[in-house]
């Protein structure tokens, strides 16, 4: 059997070239017997491959911007696992397969032979205030593990995606800001559930684990509804649509706390540089964008971006107060010529209210992973405005009018301010300490923890 990602070059044995259909289907047949498997595209040839991840829950927010980056580098080869393929084309295979079906997960994964890593950011099906089922998401990572490990020899790592919540974030005040070497709280979650499996199960094993912990991750992809930049984006664009100001949509107490968010890509560049640098293995990491920020500080430049006034506070439910709002997103995208986006797929209105009704800091020390090597960063207000600028580039708002003139109150007076909303800003930015360069066009330093 060929091995599915291996390091041998496997497109050595068909032309140059990226792959046929016809070619592809061939390849895949013999790579992957086990069916039903849908694979989108082929590899492009050419170089040593250094490691081959497999990513279950690919089609999520986190796990579908780790698939894209690691498949953009020469030195990766990318497997997604999804529960459903994905229609658009992708640079990756992509195997449909629900991980909790341990029988289903053996036919259709014991063949990856080649597999190095395991990038694990799946998660069981939930409703945002409802809490995660520990004895499903563990039973998921088993039945991956159970299926890959005995036929991928070379295997060298598995990575585990967790968040804040592991530090009990959602259950009210609690030190900030986090550290990894904090104690664990009293109520458990399926977190410490997957990494005790990995302790015990690494143990004697040539294989190590790491997990990454991330929180409120933000993504410019039109097609990701779980993101808080588009969720804002669109909240934004119904509010004015409506003719209201851009409220805060949380509580006073949110709006003013200290909070932080991690960009996609520089969350998928910390995972592949934590699952593959050994002075990481076998523990856990913090992963922000390294600033904090307070919704009170950023609110006005994102009225000003979208030509809005600045709202108060107004605390509601997102979920409740925008259910019955899909007409309104109708007549903005056909007034504006906008993507046909369904409303129930343009953003997840229970995100909001699970980031936006805090009344309390959320905020996560990264010094660990600095003092590790890594030390990219990225300024949060500026991604946030790069994130909306490139929504209306690709057409999911709707794009700046030439000039707003808005009108704010101070102190009873009324002040008459008048600017050019740009239809597009400079990219927001992350320096690359670990590596030198950045990956947009300018540089900059953010103050981190």
């Amino acid at each position: 059997m060929i091995s599915a990602c291996g390091r041998r070059p496997i497109m050595a044995v068909l032309a140059a070239g990226v792959l046929t259909g016809r070619a592809m289907r061939a390849w895949s047949e013999s790579t992957f017997p086990m069916k039903p498997v849908r694979i989108l595209v082929g590899f492009a040839p050419g170089g040593f491959t250094d490691y081959c991840a497999i990513i279950p829950g690919a089609s999520g927010v986190v796990g579908a911007g780790l698939a894209r980056y690691l498949a953009a580098h020469r030195d990766w080869r990318v497997i997604g696992l999804a529960r459903r393929a994905p229609r658009e084309r992708l640079e990756y295979p992509v195997i449909s397969v629900d991980l909790t079906d341990a029988a289903a997960c053996r036919a259709r994964l014991g063949g990856l032979t080649g597999v190095t890593h395991v990038l694990y950011c799946a998660r069981a099906a939930h409703a945002a205030p409802v809490k995660e089922p520990i004895d499903v998401n563990v039973a998921m990572l088993r039945n991956v593990l159970d299926a890959v490990e005995p036929a991928a020899g070379g295997s060298e790592h598995v990575h585990i995606l967790q968040g804040s919540k592991v530090y009990g974030s959602d259950l009210g005040p609690y030190k900030t800001p986090a550290k990894e070497s904090d104690a664990r709280v009293a109520e458990n979650n399926w977190y410490y559930a997957q990494e005790d499996l990995l302790i015990e199960r690494s143990r004697g094993k040539r294989w190590s684990w790491s997990a990454s912990r991330p929180h409120a991750v933000t993504e410019r992809e039109p097609g990701i509804a779980r993101s808080i930049a588009k969720l804002i984006a669109v909240y934004a664009a119904i509010s004015k649509e409506l003719g209201e100001p851009l409220c805060f949509p949380g509580t006073a107490g949110s709006f003013n706390a200290l909070y932080q968010c991690v960009d996609i890509t520089l969350l998928a560049r910390a995972i592949a540089w934590i699952s593959t640098a050994p002075a990481c293995a076998n523990q856990a990491f913090n992963v922000t964008n390294g600033d904090f920020i307070r919704w009170a500080n950023l609110w006005p430049s994102f009225a000003q971006f979208f030509g809005m006034h600045v709202g108060p506070v107004k605390t509601v439910c997102l979920a409740e107060a925008m259910a019955d709002k899909a007409p309104v997103w109708d007549r903005i995208v056909r007034k504006h010529g906008l993507r046909r986006t369904p409303y129930d797929k343009a953003t997840v209105w229970s995100y909001g209210d699970f980031n936006f009704r805090r009344g309390y800091d959320v905020m996560s020390c990264t010094l660990k992973l600095r003092q590790a090597g890594f030390g990219d960063c990225l300024d949060t207000g500026r991604m946030f405005l790069e994130h909306f600028a490139h929504f209306r580039q690709q057409h999911v708002i709707p794009r700046a009018a030439r000039a707003a003139s808005i009108v704010r109150t101070h102190g009873g007076v009324g002040m008459k301010k008048t600017f050019i909303a740009p239809p597009m800003l400079m990219p927001a930015v992350f320096m690359s300490q670990s590596s030198g360069t950045a990956d947009y066009p300018e540089r900059n330093q953010t103050d981190c923890c």
